[in-house]
């Protein structure tokens, strides 16, 4: 998916990423989104959004960069924590990116696809677990949504 001047996103292509999708992308020419499902409702990858939230945005840059270490960060490392100790992952499956924004996306890369159903399932036990229910996952959902798509895109990492 390519984000539109207008915030909203459009098909750029189906299949996988291209290397010029992702050099596009790192040079500021596109800001693309990927969707988590594939047509067979698998699953490759889960990503955890954990954000200050919009009503609590400091208006200084640099409060902000401190409030998302000092507040956010620390929801990050709940997050990994929790996985590696209750399942028993190695540290070189996650990907901690800093959005540019408000927080963080915690990446967690499966070794081949897994059902939707079960990867959603393990997110939200996760957020349970943790008592974190604001934190955003992606893919949201298990299913695709009517026009065929769900609520399961997120931007790129290293975006």
């Amino acid at each position: 998916m390519q984000q539109k001047k207008n915030g909203t996103y459009g098909v750029l292509h189906s299949g996988p990423l291209s290397k010029r999708d992702m050099e596009r992308h790192l040079n500021g020419e596109i800001s693309a989104s990927i969707y988590l499902l594939d047509e067979h409702l698998q699953c490759s990858v889960l990503c955890f959004d954990a954000d200050i939230p919009k009503a609590e945005i400091p208006e200084d840059p640099a409060e902000m960069e401190a409030k998302k270490r000092n507040e956010v960060l620390p929801v990050v490392q709940k997050i990994i924590d929790h996985i590696k100790l209750v399942y028993g992952v190695s540290d070189d499956v996650f990907l901690i990116e800093d959005t540019g924004g408000r927080g963080y996306h915690v990446w967690l890369f499966f070794e081949k696809p897994q059902p939707s159903k079960s990867v959603v399932e393990f997110a939200n036990e996760i957020k349970s677990s943790i008592e974190m229910q604001s934190i955003e996952i992606f893919p949201q959902r298990a299913h695709l949504g009517p026009t065929g798509f769900s609520k399961s895109n997120v931007r790129l990492p290293l975006g």
